[in-house]
């Protein structure tokens, strides 16, 4: 599904700028022209009042001079677009829905809302709105942030679901979503749950005992807090052996027998700065946690042979 439209145009905007017209770019100059037609693509079809295009990206001129900056924009826009694009009365401005660019096609994508739409919207999402756009303009400034946190998190949403669709079945295609939603939000704990319980699920419990202690520094040392509870519980039920899956939206501990005591081996804390020591202390607990699991397995095996059920 790719949006286009009959002048055999199309905006990419979800990463860098470009005017494409088929495999060959378009040049715009100018900053300002770039930035109004990056804004009226993620409003195409809704008319847009030349005061408030005025006040996004010529807000700082006199009235009249901001007046004639837009008409010189909105002219080289026409030259570029086609006047059948782009319509403009004394009032207001409307970009035609039909122009194709990929934020268009990013929210068509995300409204079907169906797995296979998702899947193509997070793939169309190739970087941050207007990456490595700079236009010092207070207004249009603040709405590219803006945009960009909304964009982001329906980048982020339309990955989650098939994440919790493969935990089960497929945990390598789980861990990899995860990733690509951590890519974008490196403090989503919810994503880190479902990182680690994917990595459980495929057998890597050592390395995903091994990212909750990363996810724990990086927190108290970016953040100054520690992980939330449900991470925290996620990270118990790893050291004891019992399985984290997910349930809903929260991964929760799921212990094998809750009516019995568990043992938990909380990860030994090296003392001074020397890496050594601290990959010695890494290995000692994943050592702790390998035999306890053996020990484990081999008494309730031993257990079963000796009490059979029925």
């Amino acid at each position: 599904m790719t949006a286009q439209s009959s002048t055999g145009l199309r905006l990419r905007i979800l990463g860098k700028f470009a005017l494409m017209s088929g495999e060959k770019e378009v040049v715009m100059s100018g900053v300002k022209p770039r930035a109004l037609l990056a804004f009226l693509a993620c409003n195409a079809g809704k008319p847009q009042s030349r005061d408030k295009l005025i006040g996004l990206l010529w807000g700082e001129r006199f009235e009249e001079q901001a007046r004639q900056s837009l008409r010189h924009a909105l002219s080289a826009l026409r030259k570029t677009l086609g006047s059948e694009l782009l319509d403009a009365d004394r009032d207001q401005v409307r970009l035609s829905a039909a122009f194709g660019s990929d934020v268009a096609q990013f929210h068509a994508l995300i409204a079907a809302g169906d797995r296979d739409s998702l899947s193509e919207a997070a793939d169309l999402y190739e970087d941050e709105l207007l990456s490595g756009f700079v236009l010092h303009e207070g207004p249009f400034a603040d709405w590219l942030a803006a945009e960009r946190v909304r964009l982001r998190e329906a980048a982020i949403g339309a990955l989650e679901i098939p994440a919790e669709d493969a935990a089960d079945t497929a945990p390598d295609k789980a861990i990899g979503f995860s990733r690509r939603i951590l890519a974008l939000d490196p403090y989503r704990e919810r994503a880190h749950r479902q990182l680690l319980a994917a990595l459980a699920t495929a057998g890597r419990r050592n390395e995903a005992l091994l990212h909750y202690r990363q996810i724990e520094r990086q927190l108290q040392e970016e953040l100054g807090v520690a992980p939330e509870a449900e991470t925290r519980a996620v990270f118990a039920s790893l050291q004891s052996g019992a399985p984290a899956r997910p349930a809903g939206e929260e991964l929760i501990a799921t212990p094998s027998a809750a009516d019995k005591p568990a043992i938990a081996v909380l990860p030994f804390e090296a003392l001074g700065e020397d890496a050594a020591t601290a990959r010695l202390a890494t290995g000692v607990t994943e050592d702790i946690i390998s035999a306890l699991t053996h020990l484990c397995c081999c008494r309730l095996r031993w257990q079963n042979h000796l009490f059979p059920e029925g």
